[in-house]
């Protein structure tokens, strides 16, 4: 006899976790299946740190979903008295006119809260860390910081597992199918029955989503730690903030040292291709790697080269660099989140709030209109912005 569940959960990260936890909240029985434990690496929604903030290439629809993204943080960690969250600040450094400080002024013309323009003659000493070049201007973004990946999706996982939720590690799911109005999920392992099915897939958004004519692409992406030059370098704990550069030679952006492995170094572009995504090399690209350590001698000039620690990512990117929130055009009682584009995991925890509501009750608080699929199938619709 199949496992019978009121929503079956595909994909345990970020989005996934949280959309378990808030159906278990409402009284959901929920089964979660993943082939992999929470927080693994196989997926965007791992490792220790990813910068949240509201100016750096935001699109105003944005906005409400972080704001309640925040909210559903805080109220995480006081569930787990765990923090989650450390409020770094956010240096924004680049060339007047670039793309970068452009959308960093509008913001700041706008109604966003903590943005400040740093001051040439007082940068050496507010960040003495970081190197301000002669035709770049600063900005910093006060309310700005970063998250913890692995311990969000873990504690989203246990909150949830004490509400009742179940968690199937291990099995990989093959496929599902509507079957007399009963969702089926097999897997490797056995089969799992459902009214309503969430699929939060991640990179295999190619193959478990491959029937709502969005064409998705998984990127691989490096993430690497380097070592400061002393202790009172680019600390974590003495206030140093996150950053976000663009040079002539790049875009990267970091966070600051919060242990041994020391600052987080990475390049903002447009990745590598990956065929599939149960196949990624985890090995170093030398020209990215050149690329980086090259900027951290010119604007980073405190840290040890080389880096201490090199992990891969893979992003899967939607067509737009945008999300697709939505019910599934098979059943409107599947539902789906996907192609966060590697900027997505900040909104997480919105989204699988967004999520629960949708499978359960058709429809969610918060305006994701936007973020529909039918924007790419209805040629009168408003494109979005490239992000």
């Amino acid at each position: 006899m199949n496992k019978r569940a009121d929503v079956i959960v595909i994909g345990i990260g970020g989005v996934g976790s949280a959309a378990a936890y808030f159906l278990a909240k409402r009284g959901a029985r929920v089964i979660g299946i993943d082939r992999f434990q929470p927080g693994h690496p196989h997926g965007s929604s791992h490792g220790m740190a990813r910068v949240v903030q509201r100016t750096c290439y935001h699109q105003s629809q944005y906005l409400p979903l972080l704001d309640r993204a925040m909210i559903i943080w805080h109220e995480l960690e006081e569930l787990l008295a765990e923090k989650l969250f450390a409020k770094s600040g956010l240096l924004i450094v680049g060339p007047e006119g670039g793309p970068l400080i452009t959308a960093t002024q509008l913001a700041s013309n706008g109604s966003t809260d903590g943005l400040n323009r740093v001051d040439r003659k007082a940068f050496g000493t507010l960040f003495p860390d970081y190197y301000l070049a002669p035709d770049h201007k600063a900005f910093l973004e006060m309310e700005a910081g970063h998250i913890n990946p692995r311990n969000c999706v873990r504690g989203f996982v246990r909150a949830a597992n004490s509400l009742g939720a179940e968690f199937v590690i291990g099995g990989a799911v093959l496929n599902w199918k509507i079957n007399g109005g009963v969702v089926e999920v097999g897997t490797s392992e056995q089969t799992f029955e459902a009214d309503r099915l969430v699929i939060t897939p991640g990179p295999w958004a190619v193959t478990l989503l491959g029937d709502i004519a969005v064409t998705f692409q998984v990127r691989r992406y490096h993430r690497h730690w380097f070592p400061p030059q002393s202790e009172s370098c680019f600390s974590a704990i003495k206030g140093v903030p996150a950053f976000f550069y663009e040079t002539a030679a790049g875009v990267y952006y970091g966070t600051p040292a919060e242990d041994r492995r020391g600052v987080m170094v990475v390049e903002y572009g447009e990745g590598e291709p990956v065929a599939d995504p149960s196949n990624v090399s985890w090995e170093i690209d030398h020209l990215e790697q050149q690329r980086v350590e090259s900027f951290i001698k010119t604007f980073l000039p405190g840290l040890t080269l080389p880096a201490r620690q090199h992990v891969v990512c893979v992003s899967t990117m939607s067509p737009d660099r945008h999300f697709i929130v939505d019910q599934h055009p098979k059943s409107n009682s599947v539902v789906f989140a996907a192609g966060l584009s590697g900027h997505g995991f900040k909104f997480a925890s919105a989204l699988g709030e967004a999520l629960s509501e949708l499978a359960l009750d058709g429809k969610t608080k918060l305006d994701l209109e936007f973020l529909r699929r039918r924007r790419f199938l209805d040629p009168e619709a408003v494109p979005l912005e490239p992000w």
